[in-house]
């Protein structure tokens, strides 16, 4: 029942001004919290004005990191034609300053199916139609809590965490903010959130439980929001989870473990979503990028070089025989590869300029 209660409560946030929401957080600065974005969506039919419904984390100039049910609910469950943008650098809704920018492709975790439960593999990467501008100041890249993080103990129970996001300030969700809002909360042992007093059982280790206190928490609209942690040495914070879920009858409910997910479990999907960054030296903001890797489908290859040159790209298979040959105009900042027809393998992936030669393992699966 819990879990219908849930869906029902996600779903209606989707078509709505608000989701999930910190309640009785305190008001933040954008400067402290520069990788927080504001997820915005539209829908052609339903929805024609752009309206914030979840947030996200830069984790690269061109990729954001949230919430599936984000974009799945969205994307897959009303009528019409739904789009997506990024608001960065900003610290209330109301601002017309920052950087927008439009989503050009969303990836959803193969393993995410909201109508058997919106609980597993919530996680979902946006690549950006264009790259931020990263100040550092404003606008930030953070990095994940990698696996060895999370041995070395960063996520351990009793580490005191910060979740932001923008929206309601009340347990009812009826109160709305227009101010960026932040909470510190600690982690809680999964364990003791299985109980069956709390969520019985239904947890697993890809969930990261937080317990804020004082009828604290997270609420509808804060969905896909970053939780960030300090690395080993405090230096740094790192991004632990991604809001997903809560009980189902109110907000800052105490009785109840608040559930992220646990990015660390998933930085090899990540890495493998992202692609690979080639090792040309960014003079010049130069790159090239290919995505994603394990690929079905398409491949998709970005190039920024700065220069009119043409590019040889060249598929072989690992004896060498070549399956794909193609030139592009160095202009062509996008290149899209149709590899749908290509048989299930490893692939070496060349890329050829008059000054840079690259080859990387690409997996057609």
């Amino acid at each position: 029942m819990k879990k219908q209660l849930i869906i029902l409560i996600l779903i209606i946030s989707s078509f709505t001004s608000y989701s999930q929401r910190i309640v009785n957080g305190s008001d933040a600065c954008i400067t402290d919290f520069p990788w927080q974005i504001a997820l915005e969506s539209k829908n052609d039919m339903m929805q024609p004005e752009w309206k914030q419904s979840c947030g996200g984390t830069i984790i690269h100039e061109s990729w954001i990191l949230t919430a599936a049910h984000c974009v799945f609910q969205l994307d897959t469950m009303a009528m019409g034609t739904w789009e997506f943008r990024i608001r960065a650098g900003i610290e209330l809704l109301s601002s017309t300053g920052g950087q927008t920018i439009n989503v050009d492709e969303e990836y959803l975790h193969p393993q995410f199916d909201m109508m058997v439960t919106n609980e597993d593999y919530d996680i979902a990467l946006l690549h950006l139609e264009t790259p931020l501008t990263i100040d550092n100041n404003s606008t930030k890249i953070i990095s994940i809590v990698t696996q060895q993080d999370s041995i070395d103990g960063v996520t351990d129970p009793g580490v005191m965490g910060t979740l932001s996001g923008w929206g309601c300030t009340d347990t009812a969700g009826t109160v709305f903010t227009d101010r960026l809002q932040y909470l510190e909360a600690p982690i809680y042992s999964l364990t003791d959130a299985n109980q069956p007093s709390m969520w019985d059982g239904e947890l697993e280790g890809m969930h990261l439980p937080i317990m804020p206190t004082n009828t604290a928490g997270v609420c509808f609209g804060d969905s896909g929001g970053p939780y960030v942690v300090f690395n080993q040495d405090s230096s740094a914070y790192l991004l632990a989870g991604l809001m997903s879920f809560i009980q189902a009858t109110y907000c800052g409910d105490t009785n109840y473990a608040d559930i992220l997910t646990r990015v660390s479990v998933f930085e090899s999907w990540i890495d493998s979503v992202m692609g690979v960054y080639t090792d040309i030296p960014k003079r010049n903001q130069s790159y090239i990028n290919c995505y994603p890797n394990p690929v079905s489908g398409r491949l998709i290859i970005e190039t920024l070089l700065n220069t009119n040159e043409n590019i040889m790209i060249k598929i072989t298979n690992t004896l060498g025989h070549p399956v794909y040959i193609a030139e592009y105009s160095g202009i062509d900042n996008k290149i899209e590869i149709d590899m749908s027809e290509f048989k299930n393998g490893i692939y070496i992936l060349n890329i050829i300029t008059s000054q840079h030669s690259y080859s990387e393992r690409i997996i057609k699966q």
